[in-house]
């Protein structure tokens, strides 16, 4: 738990002194490693589930559609447009290289890692290109906390059993004790960081957005334990101490980037006004 505490503080470190001193640079990089050490680690995990990804070429695309979604907007194209060229570097150079299974055990985990890698990760760009970069912050605070919540819920009042075919010590206390503590917390955070946000984010609305992140983050760890369970393995990786490999760390984030970001600018384009 010591391990887990620090490496925690300084992850929360890294992921706010990085775009504060780096700026949309420091933040879209920082989103590319991040994607790429996560993707990396997934088709490791598909390799142990007796799938062949191209990793090497899936990683490739996969930078393709992180770095090119950022730089797209400057050249008048769209960042999900990105994920056209990637795919076409995997089915291409796939075809090239011919052999038992190419469909089936090669092209779809490669193309399975790079749409639920950095496809979704990439989502975190539009808050860079919206100037709100403290809003993606918002967004994997409210899921981290979620996780957060969860364990500490789980481990007090755990009885029920969300999935226990696929990870065990997840509870249904757990899940409503992460979401109540992410709700919570995301309203403090809104609160606090109005100062930095140039557009109207009540706390109210940011507490009621929220609640389906942190649900969907839920969701999110339960994809990557399913892997890890098929896989036969705890952790993804040994990367970062007490918390296990850049997967575990970004599992939560997966299917929450698209969805905050739909939600926050949903709002904020249908009630919100420019502060």
């Amino acid at each position: 738990m010591r391990w887990r505490f620090l490496s925690f503080v300084l992850l929360w470190a890294a992921l706010v002194l990085v775009p504060w001193l780096g700026g949309p640079i420091g933040a879209a990089l920082l989103i590319a490693v991040a994607a790429a050490l996560t993707q990396l680690e997934c088709y490791q995990l598909l390799h142990k589930c007796h799938y062949q990804p191209y990793s090497a070429t899936g990683i490739v695309a996969g930078v393709v559609v992180t770095v090119g979604g950022y730089l797209a907007p400057f050249v008048g194209l769209t960042p999900s447009g990105m994920l056209i060229p990637a795919t076409l570097i995997v089915v291409m150079t796939s075809l090239a290289r011919p052999g038992p299974g190419l469909v089936q055990k090669r092209i779809m985990p490669t193309l399975f890692g790079l749409f639920m890698v950095p496809y979704m990760m990439s989502y975190f760009n539009g808050f860079i290109h919206q100037g709100a970069m403290a809003l993606g912050v918002w967004v994997i605070g409210v899921a981290k906390f979620s996780d957060v919540g969860a364990l500490l819920s789980g481990r007090m009042f755990g009885r029920h059993k969300l999935s226990p075919s696929i990870s065990p010590g997840k509870t249904w206390e757990g899940v409503i004790g992460g979401v109540i503590l992410a709700t919570a917390l995301g309203g403090v955070a809104a609160w606090l960081m109005q100062p930095l946000i140039s557009y109207h984010f009540p706390v109210g609305p940011a507490m009621l957005i929220a609640i389906p992140i942190a649900a969907i983050a839920v969701s999110s760890d339960l994809l990557e334990s399913a892997i890890k369970r098929e896989a036969g393995v705890k952790d993804s990786g040994r990367m970062i101490p007490g918390i296990g490999g850049a997967f575990d760390l970004t599992d939560s984030l997966l299917l929450t980037g698209p969805v905050g970001f739909t939600l926050v600018f949903w709002w904020i384009e249908t009630y919100g006004a420019s502060a």
